[in-house]
């Protein structure tokens, strides 16, 4: 009787041990999957330049490309408060639909809200050009969920007034280049304010050596970089709201 009694005590603790071990296994997996899903994977190599769209296709030699059109508005007040916030709101809309997406931008991965924004569509990745080097995230839902999300996180943006400013033109080639790396084109234009840029996407384990190859490959082209290497786009909301 004391033998079996023992006996069901040994199998009672291997059963919990057993238990205990598969939680254990479960919550290692799920930390692993959470881990994996929010490293980021991905890097844009960005290159502002200073050349017409025509000339930059004929110095790479590009004889075919995808070619896509928008408008491009963002939301801010006209003394550009959420900029000023780190908050970007920007809505491009083509001939079938409107997409709006919250940016922002983050120099440390740790600081990223991958929890807060978990039940969004939110992605990020390095955003990459010759000055700056940081992590660009992008939130993709309606344009009102976004304005509700910010007003959330900083109740003064309730007692703003928003404005819709723009909207300026997109224009973007998409085309293959040497070793078929797939870049990107886009020109920006909005009154007399301009910008070109380029760029194609890597893996984030490989930007130093391909940020050196593509710039080579640029300046081997010929390809006029600006002297100014960095995002324009607080350049461009200025220049909206000045005419707004």
């Amino acid at each position: 009787m004391i033998l079996t009694k023992h006996k069901w005590i040994w199998q009672s603790i291997f059963a919990m041990a057993a238990v205990l071990n598969i939680t254990n296994l479960f919550n290692f997996a799920n930390a692993n999957e959470k881990l994996k899903k929010n490293q980021i994977e991905i890097a844009e190599l960005q290159w502002v330049i200073c050349d017409d769209p025509q000339i930059i296709m004929q110095k790479m030699n590009i004889t075919g490309s995808q070619i896509k059109q928008r408008s491009v508005s963002y939301t801010d007040s006209l003394n550009i408060d959420l900029l000023n916030l780190g908050y970007i709101i920007r809505t491009r809309t083509d001939r079938f639909k409107s997409k709006s997406v919250l940016k922002s931008n983050y120099t440390n991965a740790n600081n990223i809200p991958w929890e807060k924004y978990s039940k969004y569509d939110f992605k990020c990745e390095f955003d990459i050009y010759l000055e700056t080097q940081k992590i660009g995230c992008k939130l993709t839902s309606s344009l009102d969920e976004i304005i509700a999300i910010v007003e959330q996180e900083q109740p003064a943006v309730g007692q703003m007034n928003l404005k819709s400013l723009g909207p300026a033109t997109s224009t973007e080639w998409t085309f293959q280049a040497e070793s078929k790396q797939i870049f990107t084109l886009e020109q920006i234009k909005y009154n007399q304010y301009q910008s070109i840029e380029i760029s194609t996407r890597v893996p984030s384990s490989e930007i130093s050596t391909e940020q050196k190859r593509w710039t080579d490959f640029l300046n081997s082209k010929k390809i006029n970089l600006c002297p100014e290497q960095k995002g324009n786009t607080s350049k461009l909301l200025k220049q909206m709201v000045q005419n707004n």
